[in-house]
């Protein structure tokens, strides 16, 4: 089963491009990978750091 805040950025979500210009900000495979690390840590640095990305990009995204 998808968590709900993996369902909200699969493909062809509006949310998942960079100031509405509609170019793709990360892949929905970098997304989910993202997502479910904010699910199991419950932290944006912790999720981050799994996930290799900067945690702003978390918050973004969560």
């Amino acid at each position: 089963m998808i968590s709900p805040l993996v369902a909200r950025y699969l493909p062809g979500d509006p949310q998942q491009v960079a100031g509405g210009e509609g170019l793709p900000v990360k892949r929905s495979e970098e997304i989910v990978e993202i997502l479910e690390a904010y699910d199991l840590t419950g932290s944006y640095r912790a999720a981050a750091e799994l996930a290799g990305c900067d945690h702003h990009t978390v918050a973004r995204y969560v």
